[in-house]
C-alpha cells in the first residue's frame, strides 16, 4: 500500500508543480496568469500534432523519444517520498537511478546526431531574372542545407498551416526555416509560443510591448496579437528563409 501511494504522490506532484510555478509567478508580479492547467492543455496540444520525418533519418529518431520517456518514469519511480518506499527500490538504486537519466540524455543525444543532407544536387551557376546570358560552365557540389543553415543545432523546419501570412510570401503548405540562434528584432518573422499554440507572425517590438503581426490583407479575421504579461509567451525563433513548390 505504501509504495502505490508513494507512486500516486510522485505522479500528482509531477503533473501540478508547472502549475503551482506558474501560478505563484503570476501571484508575485500581480498578474492574472495562465489557469492552473495550462501545461496539461499543451500536452494536448501537442499530442495531437503530426510528427514529422527526415528520409534521412533512421529507427534511431524515432525511438529517442520513447527511449527519453521510459527512461523518465523508471526513474521517477525510483523516487522516495518522506519515508515511503519507491515501487522501485534496491541497494544502489541511486547510481540506477543517475545511470537511468543518463540513458535518456544519450538516447536524445543520438537523435539529435542522427540526420543528414538529402537536399545535395550541382550549382548550374547563376541564372538571369531579366534577360537570358550565356551559359557559364559552372559546376560546384551544393549542399542546400549548407547553403541555408547556418546554425544546424538551432535550425528547425516548419509546415506552414493556414493563410494569415501570404502577403509576407509564406503560402499554406510551405517549409519555412527557423533559426533559434538569432536574437529576435524589431519586424522579424518568427515562429513565437504563446499560451500553448505556435504561430508564425510578423513580430514588432516596441518601448510599448511586443505586438504579432498577420500579413493577409485579402482576410479581414486575422487581426494583430498583443502580447500581455498575463500571457505565456517566446519568441521561438526567426524565420531565415521559406521553401516552396512551384
Amino acid at each position: 500500500m505504501a509504495i502505490v501511494l508513494n507512486t500516486l504522490l510522485i505522479i500528482v506532484t509531477a503533473l501540478a508543480i508547472p502549475g503551482v510555478i506558474n501560478r505563484t509567478r503570476a501571484i508575485l508580479a500581480g498578474r492574472k496568469g495562465l489557469p492552473f492547467t495550462q501545461h496539461l492543455r499543451n500536452v494536448n496540444v501537442l499530442l495531437r500534432k503530426g510528427a514529422v520525418y527526415s528520409t534521412t533519418t533512421t529507427a534511431l529518431f524515432r525511438i529517442a523519444p520513447a527511449i527519453y520517456l521510459g527512461a523518465a518514469i523508471v526513474a521517477t519511480l525510483m523516487i522516495p517520498v518522506a519515508d515511503l518506499y519507491p515501487l522501485i527500490s534496491f541497494e544502489g538504486d541511486v547510481i540506477c537511478f543517475a545511470y537511468t537519466l543518463a540513458l535518456a540524455r544519450v538516447a536524445i543525444i543520438l537523435a539529435a546526431m542522427d540526420t543528414g543532407s538529402s537536399f545535395e544536387t550541382e550549382l548550374m551557376g547563376d541564372v538571369k531574372a531579366g534577360f537570358p546570358s550565356p551559359a557559364e560552365d559552372i559546376r560546384e557540389k551544393l549542399d542546400l542545407i549548407k547553403l541555408l543553415v547556418k546554425h544546424n543545432a538551432a535550425t528547425f523546419f516548419f509546415r506552414v498551416d493556414g493563410v494569415s501570412m501570404v502577403d509576407s510570401g509564406m503560402d499554406e503548405g510551405d517549409i519555412i526555416i527557423v533559426d533559434r540562434a538569432i536574437e529576435p528584432y524589431n519586424n522579424c518573422k518568427a515562429v513565437c509560443y504563446i499560451d500553448g499554440e505556435y504561430t508564425v507572425k510578423r513580430v514588432e517590438i516596441s518601448n510599448r510591448g511586443v505586438r504579432l503581426m498577420p500579413a493577409n490583407e485579402n482576410n479581414t479575421s486575422y487581426k494583430p496579437i498583443e502580447v500581455s504579461p498575463d500571457n505565456q509567451f517566446i519568441i521561438w525563433g526567426v524565420v531565415t528563409y521559406t521553401i516552396k513548390k512551384m
